[in-house]
């Protein structure tokens, strides 16, 4: 079977959906011919690409886009995106191929009502819709009547052995506050993100001489990325160095480091305000870390840590006020004191969140 996969960002792009797909590219590469259509980016490389092959197009040449597309003569489409940049043209029917849509949320839809309109309008041409969670939109949207027979739940998932072959010590990764307690936050600096909700989280917490916080993130290709991690830095740097809280703020990072900062982390905090099925969350638990967040995404159905319910704007996005941050300042010291949080999280993963389970999940749609 001949299957594409279309997504806007892929690897080398770091982020969730990067690493998501990349794994369903490898996986389904395994028994099928696999081709990813993306938009350029710099740094990708053959040798890179395990397996499939990768079709790089511009996010404004539908042509171009398109043209690639039939030339690989799919006899399957996988759009894993939410705002996918051609999908007029992929839904519009006239590829004559299946097509299975993984929504990510839908969130794109439910703030522009035209769109939402024109997705709901080619969905007959759909034959099967993914949702992570049943607490996002996205699912609520398709248990629509006449979208519900074409709706399946494949959570996202975790490969335990990154984290259990991971050997890191506290001294190899930052050894000047090895002996602190480290908060971390694993995030890009992408709009949402919530990281300047970390500063007023940590300006709360009880015995803040003995916090070092670790900001963790990529560098994105989006101009606002680099506006947001500056801006952070400075606030930063005023807010919590003047309060005597140690922070370090660590970029670009190997993988093998951000597993062991997950794993020798003491909590993690993560004020995201909107979410789908963050995999940052699956990978504190998987290292038995205790987490701390909103209930943004599929965060109330996971195990492990503390998660603050939040009224949500029209954009279903969590509102930050006073109360959230008192709530997740003291949920935070809890985390820091009750580490068998972790483990609870940790079985979690076992039970539910295996990529090799949730992978084969993806072949099996396939063939339906």
């Amino acid at each position: 079977m001949r299957v594409a996969i279309c997504v806007n960002h892929f690897h080398p792009s770091v982020g969730g959906s990067e690493y998501v797909t990349k794994r369903i590219a490898e996986h389904i590469a395994k028994s099928h011919k696999v081709y990813v259509f993306t938009r350029m980016v710099r740094g990708r490389r053959a040798d890179d690409i395990k397996g499939y092959q990768v079709f790089s197009y511009r996010h404004r040449d539908a042509s171009g886009f398109l043209g690639k597309l039939k030339s690989v003569k799919p006899d399957v489409v996988l759009i894993y995106s939410d705002m996918f940049d051609f999908y007029r043209q992929v839904l519009s029917g006239t590829l004559k191929t299946r097509l299975i849509v993984a929504l990510c949320g839908a969130n794109w839809a439910h703030s522009h009502p035209a769109y939402s309109r024109l997705f709901l309008s080619l969905a007959h041409n759909i034959d099967h819709l993914i949702c992570h969670s049943e607490c996002e939109r996205d699912y609520s949207m398709c248990s629509q009547s006449f979208l519900r027979d074409k709706t399946v739940l494949i959570p996202n998932g975790i490969d335990l052995s990154d984290f259990d072959s991971n050997i890191k010590t506290r001294e190899a990764l930052l050894p000047k506050c090895s002996d602190k307690q480290w908060i971390i936050n694993v995030s890009n600096f992408f709009p949402g993100k919530g990281q300047e909700h970390c500063i007023e989280i940590l300006r709360l917490l009880a015995n803040k001489e003995k916090i070092s916080f670790i900001q963790i993130s990529n560098d994105i290709e989006f101009p606002i990325g680099e506006k947001l991690k500056n801006s952070w830095r400075l606030k930063a740097t005023r807010e919590l160095k003047q309060r005597g809280i140690d922070f370090h703020m660590m970029s670009n990072l190997p993988r093998e480091d951000v597993v062991g900062f997950f794993k020798n982390a003491n909590a993690f905090l993560f004020p995201s305000v909107k979410e789908v099925a963050p995999i940052v969350l699956l990978e504190s638990m998987a290292s038995r870390t205790p987490w701390v967040c909103m209930d943004v995404g599929n965060a109330k159905e996971l195990s492990g840590g503390f998660c603050v319910k939040a009224v949500k704007d029209h954009q279903f996005q969590a509102m930050v006020d006073s109360r959230v941050i008192r709530t997740m300042a003291a949920y935070t010291d809890r985390a820091l004191g009750e580490p068998h949080l972790g483990d609870v999280g940790r079985l979690h993963v076992e039970r539910e969140f295996m990529w090799d389970k949730i992978l084969q999940l993806y072949s099996n749609l396939l063939e339906r």
